[in-house]
């Protein structure tokens, strides 16, 4: 039978580095020169905008529906899009502060503070959400669609993921 899991296995495990390099960037704030957080800063942004939001999308319009049809409900997945706008809310701030960051040269202990803060909360919500799915709807829908059905949404979750990207 065809796995939905094991393609976004794979997906998520590939973002774990990411995750990992944003907690070492909040870690290495106050040891950092100022051009290289800012450019560590704009990778992590970069990585939200480029490979994790595209991600994000492609599930929101193509397995939320199911869930949502099959719980015949959308409690769970109103949590997951809650998720989504709390990513988008966060990588908004951070780059506004890598843009202040851009024209003053050097960090405050009050903005070292505030950007550590930002980085580490998406982190966390990003990591938090990616274990949504895989331990909460990935198993549901494995267990509630037919192997047709899981390789015709395996197929489209990568079109759609393409598209945004």
């Amino acid at each position: 039978m065809q796995s939905l899991a094991q393609p976004i296995h794979e997906k998520q495990r590939g973002m774990l580095p990411h995750l990992k390099a944003m907690r070492h960037v909040a870690e290495s704030l106050d040891t950092s020169e100022h051009v290289e957080v800012v450019q560590n800063l704009r990778d992590v942004s970069d990585f939200i905008r480029l490979q994790l939001s595209p991600y994000l999308s492609a599930r929101r319009e193509i397995m939320y529906p199911v869930v949502d049809r099959i719980e015949r409900a959308n409690l769970a997945t109103a949590l997951l899009k809650r998720d989504h706008e709390e990513i988008l809310r966060l990588t908004r701030q951070l780059d506004r502060m890598i843009a202040e960051m851009s024209w003053e040269p050097l960090m405050t202990s009050r903005t070292t503070h505030d950007v550590r803060q930002v980085v580490l909360a998406l982190s966390s919500t990003i990591s938090q959400h990616l274990a949504k799915e895989e331990d909460l709807v990935i198993p549901l829908l494995e267990s509630r669609l037919s192997e047709s059905e899981i390789g015709s949404m395996s197929r489209d979750l990568v079109v759609t993921a393409e598209h945004h990207h």
